[in-house]
This record gives C-alpha cells, structure tokens and sequence, in this order.
C-alpha cells in the first residue's frame, strides 16, 4: 500500500527517534577495551568507494565496537541529500519480521567520496549511526515504527544527544568532533544551526569530556 510504504519510509529515513526503550548505555570504563587499537589518521581519508567504506566500518567499527552486530545482516545503501551524509534505518522489507532476520541499513550520502572525512571521523560517526542500529535489534517492529512517527513532530535532539553520549563514554570523543568539524564545512547553510542544535557540537564535546572525566579516552 502506497500510504503505508510513505509513512513507513518517512518514519525511518531520518538518524532516529526518540529513545527507545532498550537504548543501551555502555559500562563505565568500557572504553579501556579500545586502549589498543590502531589508531586512524585524523587528517586524511582511505575511502574512496562503497567498498572501502563497508570495509572500514567492519573492521574499524562493528569487529572492534559493537562485535553483537555480527550475529545480523547489515547492508550500504548510497542516497542525496544536502541536509544528512548518514542515516540508519530499516528495510521496509524486513521491517516486519524479527530482530534476527531484519536487514539493518547504513545510508551514505553520495558526495561523502567526493571530499570525505578524516579516517578518525568516520569512525566517530560510524559508532554513532551503528548505535541507533544496535538500538533497533533490541526493539519490536512497532517500537522502531513508534520511533519514526515520533520523528514526524520532533527534532529528535535528546536521542541524537544520548546517542552522541554513547559514542563519546565509549571513547570516540576525538573522532565525533573531527566529523563535526567536517560536517559544519559541508552541510548546505540552512541546514547548519539544525545539525548544531540536534547533535554535540564540537564545543560541548569538549565540555562534555572536561565534565566526564572518569571515560577513557582514545588516543
């Protein structure tokens, strides 16, 4: 039904919703388990196609930040804007079936490849977006359609903050305000007080770390 379909892409096309109820906080300290790491260059970018992007969200996000993730099919899907460069969501063909058997989508701009971030602000933002997806595995169907009707009427600002939240106590403080950054130099310019209205700037990432003290903290 073409109604349905509409509203359902509607509900899902942006970065999120409100909180849902399973919205997973990590441990404190749980950042000491990246302490290792490779660390990734903060002033130049290795991607260049799709595939060095799916490549890098493996290996620099999902096998090293959120290894749950594995056990569930994640997919890339290219798409315009000048307002997003990064959107998670939901098939709308999967939408309906369980968590295991959904197929949980990461949206990229298209022009992202054409002057993409940093290697460390990629990662930054890719352990944002896949918090929202790892949300979405712990949610029913109905819960993730409640998410994006709720969407509609707001700006979403407090689950992008508690997303930005779970990216920064899990370290990724350096990385998030690299792709801040990046991004203020290339949204269109009407959509630019939104984006620092909605997410952590950079600034009150910096606050954020100062008050936080107690989170490990990349390298």
């Amino acid at each position: 039904m073409r109604g349905l379909t509409a509203i359902l892409i509607g509900c899902l096309a942006g970065c999120g919703g409100t909180a849902p109820s399973s919205t997973s906080t990590p441990a404190s300290g749980k950042a000491d388990s990246f302490a290792n790491s490779p660390s990734l260059s903060a002033t130049s970018s290795s991607l260049s196609s799709e595939f060095d992007l799916w490549n890098f969200m493996y290996t620099n996000v999902v096998d090293t930040v959120y290894p749950q993730l594995q056990d569930y099919t994640l997919s890339l899907l290219a798409f315009d804007s000048t307002e997003d460069f990064f959107r998670a969501d939901v098939t709308i063909a999967s939408l309906l079936t369980s968590a295991p058997n959904r197929t949980y989508r990461l949206r990229y701009n298209s022009e992202l490849l054409k002057d993409p971030p940093s290697d460390l602000a990629v990662q930054g933002i890719l352990v944002h977006e896949l918090s929202h997806i790892l949300d979405y595995t712990q949610d029913s169907s109905f819960q993730i359609i409640g998410i994006g009707l709720s969407s509609l009427c707001t700006d979403n600002a407090d689950y992008e903050h508690h997303t930005d939240e779970t990216a920064l106590m899990l370290g990724f403080s350096k990385g998030l305000k690299a792709y801040r950054t990046w991004l203020y130099a290339h949204v269109a310019p009407e959509y630019l007080d939104k984006k620092k209205r909605v997410y952590y700037t950079s600034d009150e990432i910096d606050a954020w770390v100062a008050a936080n003290p107690e989170w490990a903290q990349r390298p």
